[in-house]
């Protein structure tokens, strides 16, 4: 691990780079706690903190959209394209797993933009249905 610790002087804090450091520095005895304790000696008052990754909130998430879903969606609402969609699968197996199921949501999500407006209402119901009664009524 490069630079597990870092200290930020502007904000007073010591960031602990990762989750898996931070579990192993916060138990006594290990060579993350001696690190860390070092650190916490040379800055006396600073706070120690854990690196949250920021995540992307207006980023679109189609949890469900499984291939599984697609051929069954591909299969009673466009037969002719289930061969397209086999060929899609079979070409991405030539790429890295990482890029295999992006493209071809992306090209589902292309050939079929309904089911992403269902997707987007789907989300924007159960946020609803989620809130509590006197929100709604307000409302």
């Amino acid at each position: 691990m490069n630079n597990p610790i870092r200290v930020d002087v502007s904000t007073r804090t010591i960031r602990v780079m990762t989750k898996t450091f931070a579990a192993k520095a916060f138990c006594y005895g290990t060579q993350e706690y001696e690190m860390l304790r070092s650190v916490c000696a040379d800055y006396p008052g600073f706070a120690v903190k854990v690196r949250q990754i920021r995540k992307n909130s207006s980023q679109e998430h189609y949890k469900g959209l499984t291939y599984d879903f697609m051929r069954h969606y591909i299969a009673t609402h466009d037969a002719d394209a289930i061969s397209d969609f086999d060929e899609m699968v079979l070409i991405s197996k030539a790429h890295s797993t990482g890029m295999r199921y992006p493209t071809i949501k992306a090209w589902f999500l292309d050939r079929f933009p309904e089911v992403s407006d269902f997707w987007i209402e789907q989300t924007a119901e159960a946020v609803v249905e989620e809130a509590p009664l006197a929100e709604r009524e307000a409302a």
